[in-house]
């Protein structure tokens, strides 16, 4: 099973033993709201690129939300916007793990 797109395989944290944070606001933001989210991200991280000194790492931050969020607007796309991202995952049959 393929890894979430917004979980980093080289971040430690996700090995604490609880769910991700991510996993939780899919079970409780529609895809409506967690494309919001998304573009949030995205905005934020652009808006601020070329002041905290983490460019690389924040581009790269940009591009998976973007991937996420081409995902979601698929999911929307196909009339799933109100249901939370975890229901319309598992309607549509897309899959990932988190760990």
């Amino acid at each position: 099973m393929k890894l979430h797109p917004l979980i980093n395989k080289d971040s430690p944290h996700y090995d604490s033993g609880k769910k991700s944070a991510i996993e939780e606001l899919e079970k409780q933001l529609t895809v409506t709201e967690m494309i919001g989210f998304c573009k949030g991200n995205i905005f934020k991280y652009r808006y601020r690129l070329e002041d905290k000194g983490q460019k690389e790492s924040d581009l790269k931050k940009i591009q998976t939300y973007e991937n996420y969020l081409k995902l979601l607007e698929r999911l929307d796309d196909a009339g799933y916007f109100l249901d939370t991202v975890a229901m319309a995952l598992e309607k549509s049959m897309i899959r990932f793990r988190y760990r």
